[in-house]
């Protein structure tokens, strides 16, 4: 019995070892997410949004706030917490899963069965993503229908969470990113910190000042909005409950004034594009890289 298990195993890794093998993928993707799930920033983040939609919940209900109101004020309250929230958790974890593996020899390990690049990156970005989108898809739900929603309400909750995907798609693929580059887990960190910092408080209070004592034009606001992920974000957030973005100012009204209605679909596009060249990038240096 041993040996035909010895047999089948040995069978499973050189089998299609030139081609991509979804048996194979699938099976590194089952471990990397059984370790996610157990690991303690997970928990740690899942027990955060949850006490955090209690939180939100429990006052509209003390209040008395239900309908439009109540779920409006809930999201607005989250997506503040989510602004931040959101890509610390995607960031760090997705910027230690390739440097702590070459740091550990772990990639030389692995790498020495016949298993694909392709597939192995894969199973790390499905795994770590899957669990960032995780505790907001299940949790939310929940607390949205405590709060009786209407018709309109329930049309926002899944623009938020749609925004809320794509929000962690471009902080999980730059954290890979990021992992790919870095050597050490010390440096890994520290950029990730760095571009936290960066996308999350400096261009919002440093770049946004500056524009305006330095009277950039209009055009170049606008181009450095669609450039950070983060501000994208709170953007089109916004743009749900104010949809002419009047409480932004001048510069809110001038964005809706170009765009108009359907400018939430052109934030969705870019945090498309800027995701997808995070994320292909990692890959192709990643493939090019030695275990």
């Amino acid at each position: 019995m041993e040996n035909k298990d010895g047999k089948s195993s040995e069978k499973f890794l050189t089998s299609n070892s030139n081609k991509f093998s979804f048996r194979r993928f699938s099976s590194l993707l089952i471990i990397d997410f059984k370790e996610v799930l157990y690991s303690r920033w997970f928990l740690f983040y899942f027990v955060f949004f949850g006490f955090v939609s209690v939180g939100l919940s429990w006052v509209g209900w003390r209040e008395g706030i239900y309908g439009f109101s109540g779920v409006g004020k809930f999201l607005a309250s989250f997506i503040n917490i989510s602004f931040l929230l959101v890509p610390a958790f995607s960031l760090l974890p997705s910027s230690l899963t390739i440097s702590s593996a070459r740091e550990n020899l772990i990639l030389e390990y692995v790498f020495s069965f016949p298993i694909k690049k392709i597939e192995f990156f894969l199973s790390k970005f499905i795994s770590i993503f899957s669990g960032i989108i995780l505790p907001p898809i299940l949790i939310l739900p929940l607390f949205f229908f405590i709060l009786k929603y209407e018709k309109g309400d329930f049309l926002l909750f899944f623009k938020i969470a749609f925004f809320l995907i794509l929000f962690s798609f471009v902080f999980v693929s730059l954290g890979l990113l990021i992992s790919v580059v870095s050597r050490s887990r010390l440096r890994a960190v520290s950029l990730a910190l760095f571009f936290l910092f960066f996308f999350t408080v400096f261009s919002e209070v440093g770049v946004l000042s500056f524009i305006s004592l330095a009277r950039v034009p209009n055009f170049a606001f606008i181009l450095l909005i669609f450039l950070n992920p983060a501000e994208t974000y709170r953007l089109a957030a916004i743009s749900f409950f104010s949809q002419t973005l009047d409480v932004l100012g001048p510069f809110g009204l001038y964005i809706y004034y170009i765009f108009g209605e359907m400018m939430w679909i052109l934030f969705a596009l870019s945090l498309m594009l800027i995701g997808t060249t995070f994320f292909l990038l990692a890959f192709v240096l990643f493939s090019k890289q030695k275990p």
